[in-house]
């Protein structure tokens, strides 16, 4: 007995999740000619290329972004779009680009934080 495609599904909720995640990912684009796409062995045609091979790439990585979307939203209480994001982060290797990608961010929201502060601090002044 066949079953139900949201039966089949991998629902990704956490880091623990992703591995298998991704394999229905890989498997569903394949079948659906998007995963070179997804993957980036088919990288996006030059601007102003109207061939038809462009037209059939832009098809495909319409139909490569609607079934990432899917498979995220597949959950009946889907992840908040941060839990989302930082579940894919988690995920990423640990490269030193990844890194200084990090530090960055976090020098960043450090130095957000304070001018909000002092913001704060001296509105009342």
């Amino acid at each position: 007995m066949a079953k139900n495609k949201d039966e089949m599904r991998v629902v990704l909720t956490g880091p623990g999740d992703l591995e298998n995640w991704k394999f229905s990912l890989q498997v569903k684009a394949k079948n659906g000619d998007c995963w070179n796409i997804i993957s980036g062995v088919i990288i996006p045609p030059s601007p102003g290329d109207n061939s038809n091979r462009t037209k059939a790439y832009w098809k495909h990585n319409a139909y490569a972004a609607n079934l990432i979307v899917h498979e995220l939203k597949a959950r009946k209480d889907p992840p908040s779009e941060a839990q989302s994001i930082s579940t894919l982060l988690k995920a990423l290797p640990n490269t030193q680009d990844w890194k200084d990608f990090c530090h960055m961010t976090r020098h960043d929201i450090q130095a957000d934080d304070l001018d909000f502060i002092i913001q704060e601090l001296t509105l009342g002044v």
